[in-house]
């Protein structure tokens, strides 16, 4: 075993691809695309650790134990979203079909589920303007 052929049979492994649709992605786009989403849970507990140790305490900012969660969680998915749609456009997965799909299965569940959307906006406006706290009865 030379360096050589080690180097020609990374080549051909990483040449290797396989097909999503009408689209090829290869294994090396497979590879960064999950490197990418680990990259990002890391990146989402750095921001967390960040925001909280940093931000929050250098600023002397006191949040209630109901928006502290509530801004972690929007960092953890902000940075899980992006990380998500970087990685559909390295696997070349488009989201056109499935908008238009989403879009009319909206409207029928909709329709079916307005008593749990309005209750789910109810509760994300009771977090954010705190009239009621953790641990009240």
């Amino acid at each position: 075993m030379t360096l050589e052929w080690l180097i020609d049979n990374l080549n051909r492994l990483r040449q290797v691809s396989f097909r999503i649709g009408e689209e090829s992605v290869t294994l090396t786009d497979l590879f960064v695309a999950i490197a990418i989403l680990l990259l990002a849970w890391i990146a989402a507990k750095i921001t967390r650790r960040f925001i909280e140790k940093r931000v929050l305490l250098r600023f002397n900012i006191d949040l209630p134990p109901s928006s502290h969660f509530l801004l972690m969680r929007f960092v953890s998915f902000l940075c899980l979203v992006v990380a998500i749609t970087l990685v559909l456009n390295i696997l070349k997965i488009r989201l056109t079909g499935l908008a238009v799909t989403f879009g009319f299965l909206s409207v029928g569940i909709g329709f079916g589920l307005q008593n749990i959307t309005s209750n789910f906006i109810s509760g994300i406006i009771l977090l954010f303007e705190r009239p009621v706290r953790v641990g009240d009865r």
